[in-house]
């Protein structure tokens, strides 16, 4: 068996851990005296934005206390991102101090991670329109569960306007070609951009968060290239909608993503 099929099996076991775990009232068995947070980077995410907090609070917090923290970082927004995030309940940071140019994702969550204080962090996205809280509790689940893990990454079919887009196109263009052939350890990560990502505190303050779209390629590689890919975990969300965006938007994010790769692997 090679080492792609080898890593596809490991990952595929945590399968059962959270179907079995993703109980919240279980789920809150394993957590135990930990502390989560959950980070939410946004920029111009009004449509969407409210609906997240939403779920999460009402399912996760108010109805069972699994989730400590919840942080959005609006990223100088020029809708009203901000004020809907905090009308939904959720503690808001603006980083609006910048000649009304946005800071970045890798910026951002910087900044999320100083205002946090839980043992692991749980980073999503903001403009994801079918959110359930179960993009919660999957992706908290090994974690919970398996103290040596450090880090999950979800898998998922990506829809926009009803079309499945596999991973997105800097994903299978760059992100998995780069890694099949350098790094073919992690080749069975399904999304390996994705913003969906739990990680333990610890693990964050031993690499750098990376700048812009950089930062969930090079969390990735470099959680590898410390512990190995014993600490990975992966685990299936199912079906993911959200906005799509042009190819000249994407060009600077397959650069970053490209930069962050090479740097860590020649």
């Amino acid at each position: 068996m090679d080492c792609k099929a080898e890593s596809e099996q490991r990952l595929d076991g945590y399968a059962l851990w959270v179907q079995n775990g993703s109980n919240q009232e279980q789920l809150l068995d394993y957590k135990g005296t930990s502390s989560i947070s959950v980070i939410i980077p946004a920029r111009n995410e009004a449509a969407t934005i409210g609906a997240i907090i939403g779920s999460i609070r009402s399912e996760c917090m108010l109805k069972t206390n699994l989730v400590d923290e919840l942080i959005v970082i609006n990223d100088v927004s020029s809708d009203n991102t901000s004020g809907i995030a905090k009308e939904s309940g959720a503690d808001v940071i603006d980083m609006s101090k910048n000649q009304g140019v946005p800071f970045g994702k890798g910026a951002a969550l910087r900044e999320g991670i100083r205002a946090s204080s839980g043992d692991i962090l749980l980073f999503l996205d903001a403009d994801v329109t079918n959110f359930s809280s179960h993009f919660v509790t999957e992706m908290l689940a090994p974690l919970l569960i398996d103290k040596k893990l450090m880090l999950c990454k979800p898998k998922y079919q990506r829809f926009d306007g009803g079309t499945s887009f596999g991973g997105g196109r800097v994903t299978e263009l760059v992100a998995k070609p780069v890694l099949e052939i350098l790094l073919p350890q992690l080749a069975c990560i399904d999304q390996p951009l994705a913003g969906e990502t739990s990680i333990r505190r610890e693990l964050l303050e031993k690499i750098c968060v990376a700048d812009n779209y950089q930062v969930e390629i090079a969390i990735l590689i470099d959680t590898y290239r410390l512990y190995g890919e014993d600490v990975i975990a992966q685990v299936d969300l199912g079906q993911r909608y959200h906005k799509s965006r042009t190819l000249t938007d994407l060009v600077p994010t397959a650069k970053d993503v490209l930069q962050a790769m090479l740097e860590r692997l020649m």
